[in-house]
């Protein structure tokens, strides 16, 4: 029996209590297409590619959900802030996305402009150039331009 084989990433999803600021660094800063929420999908923001029917950034608004704490295997965003020391995302170091090599200077304006802090990166890849900066719940972004 061989292993199933994983295509893709389909999504990751964000606990947040700040959405406008989620909203501003997923759409204005990264350039990704805020969109319609999914037909019965956490109340939050969804980002999209361009042309693409599925989002690949789920941020969920923790000011607006209520879980059922004995159905749901949830963690908020509230719990984190108040016990930092235990960030329950474990051992996700950061997330990366690809971008065109043509897109740099414009990325890099855009942190500037809006007073992000970023680092430019020093890949192993020498046709790579990388952005690195925090999201506005202190998740670590990559981007890669080739």
């Amino acid at each position: 029996m061989s292993l199933p084989t994983i295509k893709s990433l389909a999504h990751f999803t964000i606990s947040a209590l700040d959405i406008e600021a989620n909203i501003i660094f997923y759409s204005k800063i990264l350039g990704l297409t805020h969109g319609e929420s999914l037909d019965g999908g956490e109340p939050g923001a969804y980002f999209y590619l361009k042309n693409t029917l599925i989002p690949v950034v789920h941020i969920v608004d923790q000011n607006k959900i209520n879980y059922d704490k004995k159905k749901d295997f949830k963690l908020d965003a509230k719990t984190l802030i108040n016990k930092p020391n235990y960030l329950t995302t474990g051992a996700l170091d950061h997330i990366a996305f690809s971008l065109n090599k043509e897109d740099f200077e414009t990325i890099q304006s855009r942190f500037a402009d809006n007073n992000i802090v970023y680092k430019i990166g020093c890949d192993l890849m020498p046709i790579m150039k990388q952005i690195w900066s925090l999201d506005p719940n202190g998740i670590k972004i990559e981007l890669n331009f080739s």
